[in-house]
């Protein structure tokens, strides 16, 4: 099927990077993107996405997309976020943010956690105490479950 007929923007990235996942944060409301993004490519972010988007570090970092992870509501970011970066999430992706770890302390949230506005998905290595976080970060009537590795 094309985009098209789908009804779905789509935009081709001429960029040295290949895991933009970790570089760009997105959701219905705004766009982060990395300082590695240059404008040109943000730019083309924003229109497609037909969002506002910033550029933006955290905890001085650059890959951004590995320390948050967020739907339309809520956003769980590394500890290592800096006061006015935590403003900066809230205000262009228009959620609140809490801080948090998974699978056990890591800070790269999202190598444990997947979530949309519907469910969320967590490492099979998170602790009690970081799902207590999640689940009270990502309240509401979520479906959860359990990413457990293969042997």
């Amino acid at each position: 099927m094309f985009a098209k007929e789908l009804d779905v923007n789509l935009a081709v990235l001429d960029s040295k990077y290949n895991a933009l996942g970790n570089i760009i944060v997105a959701n219905d409301n705004g766009a982060l993107v990395s300082p590695l993004i240059p404008y040109r490519l943000k730019k083309i972010i924003s229109d497609v996405l037909d969002v506002e988007t910033s550029t933006i570090t955290i905890g001085r970092f650059s890959y951004i997309g590995s320390l948050i992870v967020a739907n339309n509501d809520k956003g769980l970011v590394a500890p290592v976020v800096k006061e006015d970066e935590r403003l900066l999430i809230e205000d262009i992706l228009n959620i609140k943010v809490n801080e948090g770890t998974v699978n056990g302390g890591t800070e790269f949230i999202k190598l444990g956690l997947v979530v949309n506005d519907f469910g969320v998905v967590v490492g099979e290595d998170t602790t009690g105490a970081e799902l207590m976080n999640i689940s009270m970060t990502f309240e509401g009537g979520l479906q959860w479950g359990r990413i457990e590795s293969r042997d």
